[in-house]
């Protein structure tokens, strides 16, 4: 018999999360957030943030989630349900908020080839975003290629 141990869900108060430094995403749309609320207030947060520990004790830093936690700020949480994860370091914790968001569609191209720049800075390979985010080559370079573009 194969016995899996569940990640504990917890109640971390809203003002101990930061955003995560490395996310990817800057862009948001209002109306969006602001329907996200009005459910929010309604329900609840659903689904659980993904957070990690950071320097600071009781602080976590945000990986996934980051609609969610906006959408609680707005609706004045206190507390939201998080997952706690141990990342490694920072191009870690990168990659996960780049699987999270490329998998949801909820960049630009500019946003991703960003974070992929990024991740070329850091050493990686194409090769290697494409094994670590899920993507193609084609699309790597696609993205790096609309974030090199002029304003």
């Amino acid at each position: 018999m194969n016995q899996s141990t569940a990640t504990p869900v917890i109640q971390v108060y809203t003002s101990n999360i930061e955003r995560n430094p490395t996310q990817p995403r800057q862009w948001f749309d209002n109306d969006e957030l602001e329907q996200l609320t009005i459910s929010v207030r309604e329900h609840g947060i659903i689904q659980p943030l993904i957070v990690a520990p950071s320097s600071k004790p009781d602080v976590y830093i945000l990986i996934a989630g980051e609609r969610r936690l906006i959408a609680a700020w707005r609706a004045n949480l206190e507390t939201v349900p998080v997952v706690v994860r141990q990342v490694i370091d920072e191009q870690e914790m990168l990659i996960l908020a780049l699987v999270e968001n490329v998998d949801r569609a909820e960049m630009t191209p500019v946003e991703e080839g960003d974070a992929y720049l990024v991740l070329r800075g850091q050493g990686m390979s194409n090769a290697e975003i494409t094994r670590k985010v899920g993507v193609t080559d084609v699309h790597v370079g696609n993205c790096i290629f609309c974030a090199e573009l002029p304003q």
